[in-house]
């Protein structure tokens, strides 16, 4: 059989998103051609970049705990976000070899060192025309030790750094004085009060993952829309 179809295309472009987007991007820069979400060329990240942007994700995360601080190859990194159409006034660091290993310590030697690892960063990124660089917590952490990363961020915050990290129920609590950007958890409707909470903190955002345990998968607009959109939006989250 054959049908005739006549097709009407509207005239109209979206709007940018009401709320803010990223994602876990583990793509490192390198020389190397190869087909996997780690190892990319210039061509391969830029086309990743272009990808996420007219899917509304205007800044994902940068750096890799795999991949040495490189501030030649993290220029680069940075032009292909702009060749993108990103913004990168603010970035979402997610580290280097030299930041994990040192992890989070306690100790005022320690501490010094995280210091003057967390300048030669900041100094990198504002050179570059970034304004704000968000340092990564240690993942989900929950309790004593997520309290024991307290000296850490705060000795973070004191050369100019901020926080972000993903986390769970509990963290305000703990560490909602100092965590500028939780990213939280939660499987079900997004807590309506946390909103609050942590935007009584200045200059403090609230973003999710895992809404509705959805870590994604398998397209599914209207369940995606309705967590990773309208319900967050309703809920005040950012």
């Amino acid at each position: 059989a054959q049908l005739k179809l006549v097709v009407k295309v509207l005239p109209f472009t979206l709007e940018k998103p009401r709320l803010e987007y990223s994602i876990y991007y583990h793509g490192q820069l390198t020389e190397q051609r190869t087909l996997g979400p780690f190892y990319k060329s210039a061509v391969q990240m830029l086309a990743d970049f272009k990808y996420m942007k007219t899917h509304g994700i205007d800044n994902p995360w940068i750096g890799s705990s795999s991949t040495n601080f490189q501030p030649v190859v993290l220029k680069q990194v940075l032009e292909l976000r702009r060749q993108a159409g990103m913004d990168n006034k603010t970035i979402l660091y997610g580290g280097d070899p030299e930041t994990i290993t040192l992890s989070f310590p306690t100790d005022p030697k320690g501490l010094q060192k995280l210091k003057g690892l967390v300048r030669e960063r900041i100094k990198f990124f504002k050179e570059n025309g970034v304004s704000e660089v968000y340092f990564y917590g240690a993942d989900e952490a929950t309790g004593e030790r997520l309290k024991a990363q307290r000296p850490a961020w705060e000795a973070i915050h004191e050369v100019g750094g901020k926080m972000f990290v993903a986390c769970s129920a509990g963290f305000s609590d703990i560490v909602g004085d100092l965590l500028d950007l939780p990213i939280y958890a939660f499987a079900s409707y997004p807590d309506p009060y946390l909103p609050t909470k942590v935007h009584s903190h200045p200059g403090h955002k609230l973003y999710c993952y895992n809404a509705w345990s959805g870590q994604l998968g398998v397209e599914v607009p209207y369940t995606v829309r309705s967590a990773y959109g309208f319900n967050l939006w309703k809920a005040g989250y950012d």
